[in-house]
């Protein structure tokens, strides 16, 4: 049951829809008319925030390699990984998964 219900509140947090998603989409409903061509130049805000999440990730991935090899740090095959919130952005994960949200969002609204 405890498996259960942690699985059912991950999956909220990942596939659930903020109210900020929501007002994102209203924006570019209102800002979408015509003469604006604002779809050109809303279109690219996700494709620049997943390649900004891409490269943050890299590095990322980088820092806690170059770690790795400072400290020698392997216990049989098995790299001693320390991820913490210093690696992210201000120190907060969760903006990283808001980016990814955030992008997959706005490029199924597009879609539509």
């Amino acid at each position: 049951k405890y498996i259960k219900k942690s699985l059912e509140d991950d999956f909220k947090v990942v596939v659930g829809i903020s109210p900020l998603l929501w007002a994102s989409v209203v924006i570019f409903l209102l800002m979408n008319v015509s003469e604006w061509e604002a779809l050109t130049w809303l279109a690219s805000i996700p494709t620049v925030a997943i390649l900004a999440v891409g490269a943050k990730l890299q590095a990322i991935i980088t820092q806690m390699a170059l770690e790795i090899q400072e400290r020698h740090a392997v216990v049989q095959g098995i790299p001693l990984v320390q991820v913490t919130d210093s690696h992210f952005w201000f120190g907060w994960p969760d903006l990283v998964l808001y980016l990814i949200h955030f992008t997959l969002f706005q490029n199924a609204f597009q879609i539509t």
